[in-house]
């Protein structure tokens, strides 16, 4: 990544690191507020050797994605579900911008193209900040492995200069902006909109089980709300579940 050609979005007043190659951008951020960085910083990469996912899980991170962190202080922890939905946003607006294609978002966290995945986030707090890493599938060098085979996409084949330096920056300018302005959720009639869950079957997959809802609708606190095979109409909050979209004839699955 060019430092320079990031701040052609972000401007000369943020800090930014970027790397060509890293373990990965969250845990780089982590790295510098431990060592007493207090203002919010830019974290950007076109390669990771440890991405990080939801739930602890993994994040496929090859050479030629794009791959940022922002990192913000003084965002109440209240407010960190929202941070999400807010970053989904930023990211599917710097993509529609940037390469020309539309995304939809699967709760909560995915990015989609035709139903396969272009991107991921992760949100995490850690001593007073909000650190939120999107990893975008923009046109990377390796296949995907046997895992990931139809569930995961790559949106381009190759890009041009300075093509995923505008990515990041638009990325991380959108969830700066969208985070500074909260609670106020100017962006989650978009979000809604861009839903490619509401009205849809989905198992439900938590650690006490699973079980089989149609997806009804997303709230004002980024809670998706369903209804349950037994009728029970519940709110799901993010932290605790993830869902995926039913198949015809497959029962639901924890």
């Amino acid at each position: 990544m060019d430092e320079q050609l990031l701040r052609q979005n972000l401007g000369q007043d943020i800090r930014i690191i970027a790397a060509k190659a890293i373990d990965s951008t969250n845990v780089e951020a982590r790295r510098i507020i431990g060592s007493g960085e207090r203002g919010q910083f830019v974290v950007a990469a076109s390669e990771q050797s440890s991405g990080i996912g939801r739930m602890g899980r993994q994040f496929f991170s090859p050479r030629g994605g794009v791959y940022v962190t922002a990192a913000l202080p003084s965002i109440e922890i209240s407010n960190l579900p929202l941070v999400t939905p807010a970053a989904a946003v930023a990211a599917r607006r710097a993509i529609r911008d940037v390469c020309g294609i539309e995304c939809g978002i699967k709760w909560v966290n995915d990015l989609e193209v035709n139903e396969k995945k272009v991107c991921g986030i992760l949100a995490e707090y850690h001593a007073g900040f909000v650190i939120v890493g999107v990893g975008v599938n923009l046109a990377p060098d390796a296949d995907f492995p046997p895992e990931l085979t139809g569930i995961a996409e790559r949106m381009l084949v190759t890009t041009a200069r300075g093509m995923s330096e505008k990515l990041a920056s638009l990325i991380a300018k959108g969830v700066i902006d969208f985070a500074s302005a909260l609670p106020r959720c100017c962006f989650m009639d978009e979000y809604r909109a861009a839903s490619t869950v509401i009205g849809r079957e989905i198992d439900i997959i938590s650690q006490s089980g699973g079980c089989r809802a149609t997806a009804l609708d997303i709230d004002a606190q980024g809670r998706l709300l369903v209804r349950d095979e037994f009728g029970n109409e519940r709110a799901l909050n993010s932290g605790e579940v993830s869902v995926r979209r039913a198949r015809h004839g497959q029962e639901g699955r924890g």
